[in-house]
Parts: structure tokens; sequence; C-alpha cells
């Protein structure tokens, strides 16, 4: 059995944590403006056309705001329920990019005042840029900030094992994490990497993907 690594069984009590930590940004509700429309194709996700408009994958939540908002008054558009999923052929809102901003930060954490002491530092690997993984993110800032810790981010473009090992082990080789949070992209091509990992004395926190040998 792995050693030094914490597999956290229930990801929706996780999760719900930190949903309850950072309340989604949402758009101005009493006038919306579509600078244009995109319909959702095959292999989209709302990650992906947030990084296509705006250069960041990460101002999807504003898209989903807008699109609802449209909705409301033009049943031409979606209703989205779930940012995780969206389906081919949806109409969706693509608000201005200065909307899209205004939006992303008001959901910014306010940072926290400095902690006396030296900041403990947490490693966060996430598993790939996409919504679900983006909202764990957002609670993990808000969480560090809330402590005064400081949070390193590293967030694959691919779900594959060997674009999360290299910065896996970029992560260890800093030597000042104090421990690491992980969404392992593979259970058996990860093991490997996360015992090397371990065995540098780095406590590691894995979610989302069970890591172990099964006893």
């Amino acid at each position: 059995m792995m050693k030094k690594v914490i597999n956290i069984i229930s990801v929706v009590t996780l999760l719900a944590l930190m949903l309850a930590l950072v309340p989604a940004p949402t758009l101005a509700q009493q006038e919306v403006k579509c600078e244009t429309d995109v319909v959702v194709q095959a292999d989209d996700t709302l990650s992906k056309i947030a990084d296509k408009v705006y250069g960041n994958p990460q101002a999807y939540q504003a898209i989903a705001d807008a699109t609802n908002a449209a909705a409301a008054t033009d049943s031409s558009y979606a209703t989205i329920t779930n940012v995780n999923v969206i389906a081919v052929g949806w109409k969706l809102c693509i608000p201005p990019a200065a909307a899209a901003a205004e939006a992303m930060t008001s959901a910014a954490p306010a940072p926290a005042p400095a902690a006396s002491g030296a900041t403990r530092k947490i490693g966060f690997l996430a598993g790939v840029q996409d919504p679900f993984y983006f909202t764990m993110q957002r609670g993990a800032e808000q969480a560090a900030a809330d402590f005064g810790a400081e949070l390193v981010v590293q967030i694959p473009e691919n779900w594959n094992a060997t674009v999360q090992t290299p910065m896996l082990d970029a992560m260890v080789a800093r030597g000042d994490l104090d421990f690491l949070f992980l969404a392992p992209v593979d259970k058996e091509a990860m093991v490997a990497p996360l015992q090397k990992a371990a065995d540098s004395g780095l406590p590691i926190i894995t979610n989302d993907t069970f890591i172990g040998d099964g006893e």
C-alpha cells in the first residue's frame, strides 16, 4: 500500500465543501448582451470555447451565465444546468470580453491578511483544464486565502499521465511545498510517480481517482 498518500473516497463531499466556500460568478441579469453566438460542436466543452474566445479557459462561467440569462427571454439559447455538460447543437451566448472579465474579477477570492511566520505552500495539481477542476481550484484558492497559505497551481491541458507526471515531478523538486493535493489522471500509470513523490517525504492527498494496490 502506498505510504503517506491519503485517498479521499468521497469527492462529492469535498466538492460540496469547496462550493460552499466560493459561490459561482454571475453576470448582471438586468441586461444581457451577446457579442456573438456559438453553436456547440463535437468535443466542445465550455472551457475550450472560453479559451478560443477569450484566451482564458476559466471564463467558462461567464458564458454559462450569459447563456442562461439570454435563455430567459429567448428559447433559442440553451439552458445550462451543469457547466460540465453541454450538447452538440446548443446555442450559446458569448458576452463581450469586458463583461466576462468583470464577472471573473467579481468571483476572485479576496486576499487574506498575511499570516505571521512562514507562509505554508500547498501544491494543487488537477486532472485537466475543464469546469470540474476549475471549480475545485476556486475552492482551494479561497481556502488557501482564508488560512493565509500560498496555492501553487498546475492544470494539464490534456488528460494524460505523460503530461501530468512531469508536472508532479516539478512540484516535488521545488522542495518548498508543505503538502500536495492531486487528482491523478490514471489509476495505474500514476502509481509509480506518486510513490516516488511520497517517498520524498511530501504528504500527498489524492482525489477523484483512487490510487493504491487494492488492499
